[in-house]
């Protein structure tokens, strides 16, 4: 359910969303639908899934999704580099918002990202917001000048 101070949102210009799938149902098509309410256009990239999705790919286009079909699964990376690769070759969007199939961002969240991009003394250094881990094991971080100690290696 969209907030109801969002209800009346309009996409966000210049702003691409792209989703990496493999093996979308139903659910996946609602969050697509729901990014759709937030960003500009939107290309989902199906990852090689060894299923019959195509259902669940078409009820994407029909929303307003570009999709992409890769015959064979070659990981989130590399499907989410095509469909940026995609959205620049379609639209030249200043800004792309990667997402895998199963995540929904809270309502304001493009708002919100992009306030903070329009409002930085230090426009150059806005870049990537990430989860802190996943499935409870640490993500790696990058040193910063409040936080000198980095995890990558």
């Amino acid at each position: 359910m969209v907030p109801e101070e969002l209800a009346g949102a309009q996409p966000a210009r210049d702003v691409c969303g792209v989703v990496s799938a493999f093996n979308p149902g139903p659910e996946n098509v609602a969050n697509v639908t729901w990014l759709l309410r937030f960003v500009e256009h939107v290309v989902v990239v199906d990852d090689g899934s060894p299923n019959d999705v195509s259902p669940a790919l078409e009820e994407m286009e029909r929303a307003g999704a570009v999709v992409i079909r890769l015959a064979t699964n070659s990981g989130i990376a590399r499907a989410l580099n095509v469909g940026i690769k995609e959205a620049i070759s379609r639209w030249n969007p200043e800004w792309v918002v990667t997402m895998d199939q199963d995540s929904r961002f809270t309502g304001d969240y493009v708002v919100s990202a992009l306030a903070t991009a329009r409002n930085s003394h230090e426009p150059e250094t806005v870049g990537m917001v990430c989860a802190e881990s996943h499935n409870n094991i640490p993500l790696p971080t990058w040193a910063t000048r409040t936080n000198p100690r980095s995890s990558i290696r």
